[in-house]
């Protein structure tokens, strides 16, 4: 990310200030600021795939309903309907 992105400025700050607070070195700050933005994006990334994952399955699910919907089941098997006492010898 760079710097002209007002977000990632405020969070990258935001993140680094606290850091330095914490009584840690400005590489160390810097480095555990980087960490933290990294791991949001990262989380981001990820519940973005999941997200689109379950979009498709629900797609999915959808039209396998609206298929199954329209299929005659009555139709398509023809089984014998055995009275009792008749298939016993």
């Amino acid at each position: 990310m760079r710097m002209d992105n007002p977000l990632f400025a405020g969070r990258f700050s935001q993140s680094l200030t606290n850091a330095l607070a914490s009584g840690h070195s400005i590489e160390a700050a810097t480095k555990l600021a980087d960490n933290n933005f990294y791991s949001t994006l990262q989380q981001q990334a990820t519940l973005l795939g999941i997200k689109t994952i379950i979009g498709y399955m629900l797609i999915l699910a959808i039209a396998l309903a609206v298929v199954t919907a329209f299929i005659p089941f009555h139709k398509t098997i023809r089984v014998p309907v055995v009275k009792t006492g008749d298939d016993m010898a």
